[in-house]
């Protein structure tokens, strides 16, 4: 009903921030009908930020921010490192960070994180005449994009970016499938620092990430659906 009136965009309160919701987009549809969104993964990390003094929070694949300013919100010491590569999702980022002025952690990132620095093609559904912004993943050779839009967005090698010894970090990755790539990008950052990593995982590509963080000495520590969790000292 919402929709046929054309009443799209709403600003709402969610776990004490605000968001800027439009109902055409299943993220924003899933926090606005059902005060829901990933609260399992939500509770989990907050208490890994309770019982850690935690130093840095990097939202890798950030989409409208919903971690950022919930983690910002709760843990104003805590330096958020805030990333979403495609354009208008980023200017939704922004919109919602500046909802929330009071939030002074916060530094918001165009571009993605991965191994190299350069440009990828990425590609969403369109449902209902709108691009899902929750769907963007980058597009792989020979593959079929009839009826999908993409576009181009910048990522950069996270150790080309940021040097940081010493500290404890928290990581939420969420890349639709580029996962091995952004984990190749932060070898620097894992060897220098305590870390905490909440990571998605496609299952296709859950033997190759696991061995890769296996391998750089991670343990295992929790499973909330698709999301892993895993921890180096």
């Amino acid at each position: 009903v919402l929709v046929l009136f054309k009443k799209n965009f709403f600003i709402y309160k969610f776990r004490d921030i605000y968001l800027c919701l439009n109902i055409n987009d299943p993220i924003d549809r899933s926090v606005l009908l059902f005060d829901f969104y990933e609260d399992d993964q939500i509770k989990y990390l907050s208490n890994i930020f309770k019982k850690n003094k935690i130093n840095y929070f990097f939202d890798i694949g950030a989409n409208s921010g919903i971690y950022t300013l919930i983690v910002g919100k709760l843990f104003p010491d805590v330096k958020i490192l805030s990333f979403e590569p495609i354009k208008a999702t980023f200017l939704k980022l922004t919109k919602n960070i500046s909802l929330n002025s009071n939030l002074k952690n916060i530094k918001e990132y165009n571009y993605g994180l991965s191994n190299k620095n350069l440009k990828l093609r990425m590609k969403s559904l369109i449902k209902n005449g709108f691009v899902q912004s929750g769907g963007f993943s980058v597009v792989k050779n020979n593959e079929n994009l009839q009826n999908l839009h993409t576009e181009y967005a910048l990522f950069k090698r996270t150790d080309d970016e940021f040097s940081i010894k010493n500290k404890t970090i928290c990581l939420k990755i969420d890349v639709e499938g580029h996962e091995i790539f952004s984990l190749d990008g932060l070898n620097n950052i894992f060897k220098n620092n305590k870390i905490f990593l909440q990571i998605e995982i496609f299952p296709s590509n859950y033997d190759e990430v696991s061995k890769k963080l296996y391998d750089l000495n991670f343990k295992k520590t929790n499973q909330i659906d698709s999301d892993h969790y895993f921890m180096k000292n």
